[in-house]
């Protein structure tokens, strides 16, 4: 089956040694060849592709612009590995917005990035609602690309409710549905607003039924597929999807056909 994960992470800031023990992989750290392998040999590697967020250095960006650089370029050398299975999202700094404004540009347009994300503020600790995060947004806007925010509680939610009405334009994924325990007001958002769309990454989707909820009171073409490996078992992911109790054109729309549009992928 045809797969867009839109949500999953590689931990590794330097692109060697990733410091993650993930599932399909020996024990260990891993660095970037262990970690393409075990993506091949996963349920997603039969005409499936991941998007790759920047997951380790991301609590150290206040320290210096030269963080920025150095995470987003580990997760540009996984894409570069194994282009038929990863596609580049791009992380970004608000504590040095011009020199991340600078670097959107030429991840987006040079580099071939096809999303910015994840919005993590629980772990950067920059402000979601900041002036350098409307300017982000903007840029977002400006090149044409949606938006990953993390989100897991109702604050959360009500942050991206407003960030959507104050940038109307821009493409926003909502992740893990809006969270653990908040997901209906993540629905809530997602279904209020049109620029708003929500991700099924996160171990809730599975444990759950929150994908259920989502697909009932949402419909299909608000769903996005993510897995946010490798916190989460890509097959367990992948076989949860092959079970929604959904129409195969419903299916489709939510592995990759909404992802494809939202993207502007060409699969």
């Amino acid at each position: 089956m045809r797969i867009v994960d839109v949500h999953s992470h590689f931990y590794s800031e330097n692109g060697e040694d990733a410091g993650w023990e993930i599932p399909q992989a020996p024990p260990g750290p891993i660095g970037p060849s262990v970690y393409v392998e075990a993506v091949r040999q996963s349920g997603l590697a039969a005409g499936g592709r991941m998007v790759i967020y920047s997951g380790s250095g991301l609590d150290r960006l206040r320290e210096g612009p030269e963080v920025l650089p150095r995470v987003n370029s580990a997760a540009a050398g996984l894409v570069e590995m194994a282009p038929e299975l990863f596609i580049l999202g791009f992380s970004p700094d608000p504590f040095h917005p011009n020199e991340t404004l600078d670097l959107m540009e030429t991840y987006v347009r040079e580099r071939g990035a096809k999303v910015i994300g994840e919005i993590v503020p629980y772990i950067a600790g920059y402000d979601r609602e900041g002036p350098a995060m409307d300017a982000i947004y903007e840029k977002a806007i400006e090149l044409d690309v949606p938006i990953n925010n993390h989100s897991s509680t109702a604050e959360d939610s009500a942050a991206i409710r407003r960030l959507a009405e104050r940038h109307p334009e821009a493409r926003i994924i909502m992740a893990h549905i809006g969270g653990t325990w908040a997901f209906r007001e993540g629905i809530a958002v997602a279904r209020s607003h049109d620029n708003v769309w929500v991700d099924t990454s996160g171990w809730p989707m599975v444990a759950g039924g929150t994908m259920e909820i989502a697909l009932r009171e949402l419909g299909p073409s608000k769903l996005l597929f993510g897995i946010d490996y490798p916190l989460c078992d890509i097959d367990t992911w992948v076989e949860r999807l092959e079970r929604l109790p959904v129409s195969d054109e419903a299916r489709e729309r939510i592995a990759w056909g909404n992802a494809a549009e939202l993207m502007k992928l060409e699969l």
